[in-house]
């Protein structure tokens, strides 16, 4: 490690993957987390499962990490100097909270089963996604879900796959305008069946995540 500096990277392995990754210090450990994974030294050693929080001291040139799990996995790895400890919790590192805008549009009908437009609006946590200023994230979890529409003519649902209808908004004139802050995460659906074909829906979904930004942060590797 150039310098002795300190050093972290993030990452989401994929299932059943084995991923080298280009860091070397004198003790790592991983501050992000999603489930459960495998790693070692590159240069020699056994794979260990690790857990957030965990790590190793002892010397290494770059670390093999491996995804027993059958989905993925984001990781963040810190690796340190010899003498250099960061202990910090991981809301401290470079954890954020992250604006994913999922639809801004305005949708016409009918044309879904039963004369219902639907959409499915998915938790996309474990996965990469692009924010309005072109800048690349990995999801952790979504700590906000927000369905907010134009003035409803016909009927408008917003319900979870893993329960019921959680907001209607049915010919009022003031739409939806509804923040989901529990339970926000799994995928929501949003219905809406128009009183004729020519009927429009205004609406803008967007959601905010804990996300962490790909690749290395700190001193880069030569």
């Amino acid at each position: 490690m150039s310098g002795q500096s300190a050093i972290s990277f993030s990452q989401i392995i994929g299932p059943g993957e084995t991923l080298p990754v280009s860091i070397s210090g004198q003790e790592f450990y991983f501050t992000v987390l999603t489930a459960p994974v495998f790693a070692r030294a590159s240069n020699g050693g056994n794979f260990c499962q690790f857990v957030q929080g965990q790590g190793i001291k002892g010397a290494f040139t770059g670390l093999e990490i491996q995804n027993p799990n059958s989905f993925p996995v984001v990781f963040q790895v810190f690796a340190t100097p010899l003498g250099f400890v960061d202990r910090r919790l991981i809301a401290n590192q470079q954890v954020q909270s992250v604006v994913n805008v999922l639809n801004q549009s305005a949708w016409t009908g009918p044309t879904g089963p039963d004369n219902v437009y639907q959409v499915d609006l998915p938790d996309i946590s474990g996965q990469q996604f692009v924010d309005a200023n072109a800048k690349k994230w990995i999801a952790l979890s979504r700590q906000l879900f927000s369905v907010q529409t134009g003035a409803v003519n016909g009927l408008a649902t917003v319900s979870q796959t893993t329960g019921g209808i959680a907001a209607v908004e049915s010919n009022t004139g003031s739409g939806i305008q509804t923040p989901f802050t529990l339970g926000a995460s799994g995928t929501f659906i949003l219905g809406y069946t128009p009183p004729s074909p020519s009927t429009f829906l205004a609406c803008n979904v967007y959601e905010i995540y804990q996300a962490v930004a790909p690749g290395f942060a700190g001193q880069p590797p030569n």
